[in-house]
């Protein structure tokens, strides 16, 4: 449902918020209630993990093959990278994980770092169940169809603009990240 509606909400076809003021968007990162990624018995496929993949390789902790699966691999390169960083090694990626792990990306960057932004942003689905953006190339590089897309995203972020949740400034920040990974308004 959450990414039918981000679909839509790039589209602009969602009405805006009519009670945007009341909206308690969080001001600071540890306001965030950030999603939970942990190893389980399934062998389900998301974006949400390769892209947690990319970025554990992008900093050198990840060497098998990104398949988006939180495996047995998976969990021993979070494990490694939160013991390098001072933290808790539990192979659970939440707010203090990525906190270390993301990374402020911007048009003209390149690498694993973007491949993962790149990966979280073509995902929308349709209510049809096609992706529109499946073409979208996972190429490492950011630059202009990577840019524009981010922006709509960012502007057009669950079809409430008017919430002021992202500024639309093509620089893939905490926040951004934040609701790329599946973080909610806290309302």
């Amino acid at each position: 449902m959450k990414k039918l509606l981000l679909f839509l909400a790039l589209l602009g076809a969602l009405p805006a918020v009519t009670n945007a003021k009341t909206a308690a968007i969080p001001q600071k990162m540890e306001a965030l209630k950030w999603p939970a990624f942990r190893q389980i018995a399934s062998k389900k496929r998301t974006p949400e993990i390769k892209a947690i993949q990319y970025l554990l390789r992008s900093r050198g902790f990840y060497k098998a093959p990104i398949d988006g699966v939180f495996g047995a691999q998976t969990t021993k390169s979070v494990r490694a990278f939160q013991l390098k960083n001072g933290l808790k090694a539990d192979g659970i990626v939440a707010a203090q994980t990525f906190s270390k792990l993301i990374r402020t990306l911007k048009r003209g960057d390149k690498g694993d770092a973007v491949r993962a932004l790149q990966t979280l942003l073509r995902e929308p689905m349709a209510e049809d169940g096609t992706r529109p953006f499946e073409r979208f190339s996972v190429d490492g590089v950011f630059g202009s169809g990577t840019d524009n897309l981010l922006r709509n995203y960012q502007r057009e972020w669950v079809g409430y603009p008017e919430t002021n949740v992202l500024k639309s400034d093509g620089i893939a920040g905490p926040k951004t990240w934040y609701y790329l990974f599946g973080g909610q308004l806290n309302y």
